[in-house]
């Protein structure tokens, strides 16, 4: 799909009056110097995510991946989900580690204790780890603070930590 990393080019940004990027070329104007980035792209002729059915070319992985969704379904890979091992709840992602993230927060919630502190970071009760969010304190959870081997979803969980949940393949719309 993409092709090596593109050599590093410098643009020079230059705003007018009212502080909006300038284009040296054309007559476009944008708030965001991100913005003016990808549009100079455009000028520089820099489209580093070709299509590789096609000759399409994309300044942007994610407009690739929507073209190739659009235009050559019938040519992806199907998409595997991992599902929650829960029976009632109809959670699936594309990624164990968002699966392992959902298990914590929501079936195994008994057990995950935390604080936030004044600095908004998330405290590790068992262990006193601090971390930036409460996603990482999660993902963290699943290894300090397993349910109890007794408990009614340790089995459940040791499907998600060892990635041994039940997963489903659908081809991408």
């Amino acid at each position: 799909m993409s092709t090596a990393a593109a050599p590093s080019v410098s643009f020079t940004y230059k705003k007018n009056v009212d502080g909006h990027y300038v284009c040296p070329h054309c007559p476009a104007t944008y708030e965001r110097q991100n913005s003016m980035h990808y549009h100079l792209k455009k000028h520089a002729g820099m489209y580093p995510h070709k299509c590789r059915h096609c000759d399409k070319a994309f300044l942007q992985k994610q407009t690739l991946d929507l073209h190739m969704e659009a235009k050559h379904a019938d040519k992806l890979q199907p998409v595997k989900f991992h599902v929650c091992p829960h029976d009632d709840c109809p959670y699936e992602s594309r990624t164990k580690a968002n699966l392992v993230i959902h298990y914590m927060r929501i079936h195994c919630a008994d057990i995950c204790k935390f604080t936030i502190t004044k600095d908004k970071f998330t405290v590790c009760s068992s262990c006193s780890e601090s971390f930036k969010s409460a996603t990482a304190y999660f993902y963290h959870a699943a290894q300090c603070t397993p349910p109890a081997k007794t408990a009614d979803n340790y089995m459940n969980y040791l499907k998600v930590i060892k990635g041994e949940e039940s997963s489903k393949t659908e081809q991408k719309k």
